[in-house]
């Protein structure tokens, strides 16, 4: 309730458009190479840890039962290899430093 009443803006993505988007463990340690090496980004740097965290424990927790109530959007790597929903400060991250991504 804090988190919704707070005044920053917020905007909420309904689970069915966020399945649509994967991070898999291949772009973790491609975000990793970009942005902890030599000049990169620290702050992104220091959600790598977490990044891949994710990708081992989603695919147990969550991402299965993602694809089974949203078979014809979820993203195919969340049925496939270790993947996760990105959370908003990945996502920031994604839109801001885009060729991290694919």
């Amino acid at each position: 309730r804090a988190l919704v009443e707070a005044p920053v803006p917020t905007i909420f993505a309904p689970v069915d458009a966020c399945v649509q988007t994967a991070v898999r463990a291949s772009d973790v340690s491609e975000f990793a190479a970009r942005c902890c090496a030599g000049d990169g980004v620290p702050a992104a740097c220091a959600l790598v840890p977490g990044m891949r965290a994710q990708t081992r424990s989603m695919p147990y927790f969550v991402n299965s039962h993602l694809s089974l109530r949203f078979p014809t959007t979820a993203h195919a790597a969340l049925a496939s290899e270790p993947a996760f929903i990105p959370w908003d400060a990945v996502a920031v991250f994604a839109a801001t430093l885009s060729e991290g991504f694919d």
